[in-house]
């Protein structure tokens, strides 16, 4: 059956749009820099990798405020503003013994969530994510694609797509463009990146109590390999896991090693089909 949207309402009358398919434990997925719902349940390789995923899981999208079919009338650029909206799609839903799968700037969300409602979080995943945003880039690059992002949103720039997807060929820039386009306003990706640039969530990692499988591509130009390390390292007993590639989206190359190894540290009872 294929994935529908539905929708939540924050405590303040944000609309939020979400998506819930699949079979067996609760795979939430909190909503990284920028968000498109329709997208990731029409494009043929994402949609591919989500469904993979939902032979195992019962999976959890969400459009956070100001993107995709969320409402987008967004103000508050902060955190908590981010937290919010995932508080809401977990309570709403009525989600207990949740696995976060935390993925690039959704990272640092999804330890905070996991040290503040440990009695939600089973399990925690981390793939291509950082500690603090300041280390992920020097400035001079972090200034130079907000620029970009804001000149050059949704018109398939290559050196846009090249930062994100490494080698995307002209039909991987436009379908990346698509995505762009629908996601947001080229302001509101700029200041949400902004906001990822500003966050640090170093002080939580000794904190965090559930058991954590830490994902990373070595060749990551968003999230350095350091931050993947770091992040293994200061969370109690975690797992690291490093793929070769530099590709940042998880649907795009290796895809089927990352689920292997979701399925594998969530139950290694389960296979990839």
């Amino acid at each position: 059956m294929k994935p529908t949207i539905k929708f939540v309402q924050r405590k303040d009358g944000v609309r939020l749009a979400y998506s819930s398919f699949g079979q067996g434990p609760t795979l939430v997925y909190p909503a990284p820099w920028v968000t498109n719902l329709d997208f990731f349940l029409q494009d043929p390789v994402s949609l591919d990798f989500w469904m993979r995923l939902a032979n195992a899981f019962t999976v959890v999208l969400y459009d956070k405020h100001g993107c995709g079919q969320s409402d987008r009338d967004r103000k508050d650029f902060t955190l908590e503003a981010d937290i919010l909206d995932l508080e809401t799609v977990i309570e709403s839903l009525g989600l207990q013994d949740i696995t976060i799968f935390g993925i690039s700037a959704a990272g640092p969300l999804s330890i905070i969530y996991s040290t503040t409602q440990p009695e939600r979080v089973k399990k925690l995943i981390l793939y291509g994510t950082f500690v603090r945003g300041k280390a992920t880039g020097k400035k001079e690059f972090q200034s130079a694609l907000i620029s970009l992002i804001r000149s050059a949103w949704g018109f398939g720039s290559k050196a846009l797509s090249d930062i994100f997807v490494p080698g995307a060929t002209k039909e991987q820039r436009n379908i990346y463009a698509k995505f762009q386009r629908e996601s947001c306003s080229a302001e509101i990706a700029a200041k949400l990146m902004e906001l990822n640039y500003s966050l640090d969530v170093s002080d939580l990692l000794s904190k965090i109590k559930s058991p954590t499988l830490v994902l990373h591509r070595d060749g990551d130009k968003i999230a350095p390999i350091a931050q993947g390390r770091e992040l293994a390292m200061k969370i109690p007993n975690a797992c690291f896991r490093v793929f070769k590639g530099d590709i940042h989206l998880p649907w795009i190359g290796d895809s089927s090693e990352i689920i292997q190894e979701i399925l594998e540290f969530v139950d290694d009872s389960k296979i990839v089909s």
